[in-house]
């Protein structure tokens, strides 16, 4: 689905849409761009065909989410669907059976 790095501006990562089709269903997911121990947090933002951009938010560092661009991504970068426990480090943990979790 992802395909290479087409663009990288300011804010924002264009990919290479490798399936070809608009998937309105991923619209608002976390994606992650990894490279070497680099772990850069985006939000797919829109789609066609062809592309697909990606606000970029934060980074993962130390197991912790660090709003904010420190770094880019790099063209070397592969892209991917974030994990349940990255998801974690942004979100915090969606166990309603812990109590010192509170759920809105």
């Amino acid at each position: 689905m992802f395909g290479k790095i087409l663009n990288v501006s300011e804010k924002f990562v264009q990919l290479e849409n490798l399936k070809k089709t608009v998937q309105s269903n991923l619209l608002g997911f976390h994606v992650i761009f990894e490279y070497n121990t680099t772990k850069i947090v985006g939000v797919i933002n829109s789609m066609d065909n062809n592309t697909i951009n990606i606000l970029l938010v934060g980074e993962i560092k130390d197991n912790e989410f660090v709003p904010g661009l420190l770094h880019y991504p790099s063209v070397n970068s592969t892209c991917r669907i974030i994990y349940k426990q990255e998801l974690e480090y942004i979100i915090g943990s969606q166990d309603y059976m812990k109590p010192e979790n509170l759920l809105i």
